[in-house]
C-alpha cells in the first residue's frame, strides 16, 4: 500500500519532494515507490512539468481507484479494530452442564 499512498501524495501535492515530506519519507523511496507502479501498469503516471507533476492519462485513471483502495482498506482496518476489541471484552466461563444450568443464572443475574 505505500506505494500507493506514495502516487496518490505526489499526485495531489504535485512533486516527489513534497510528496516524501508528508509521508515522513525520502524523495528517492517516493520514486522507487512510483517507479515501481509505472513498471507494475506498464508506463508513465505522471508528466514532469519543470518542478511540477502532473498526472498522465494513465495517472488520471489510476488516482481515483487507488484513493478508494485506500479508503477502503483503511475502513476495513478499523472494522478489524472494532472486532478485536470487542473479541477482548468477552469473557467466556466454561462449566458442566449440571452446573451451569442451577449456578450461572445466580452469577449472571
Amino acid at each position: 500500500m505505500s506505494h500507493v499512498e506514495a502516487f496518490i501524495q505526489a499526485a495531489h501535492l504535485e512533486s516527489f519532494s513534497r510528496a516524501a515530506e508528508a509521508l515522513d519519507r525520502t524523495q528517492g523511496a517516493v520514486s522507487q515507490s512510483i517507479a515501481a507502479l509505472e513498471e507494475r501498469y506498464g508506463g508513465p503516471l505522471f508528466d514532469r512539468l519543470g518542478r511540477r507533476l502532473g498526472l498522465t492519462p494513465l495517472g488520471e485513471v489510476l488516482l481515483p481507484r487507488a484513493e478508494r483502495a485506500v479508503a477502503e482498506l483503511r475502513a476495513a482496518a478499523e472494522e478489524i479494530r472494532g472486532v478485536l476489541n470487542a473479541e477482548r471484552d468477552k469473557i467466556y466461563v466454561g462449566a458442566f452442564q449440571s452446573v451451569a444450568g442451577r449456578l450461572m443464572p445466580e452469577l449472571i443475574g
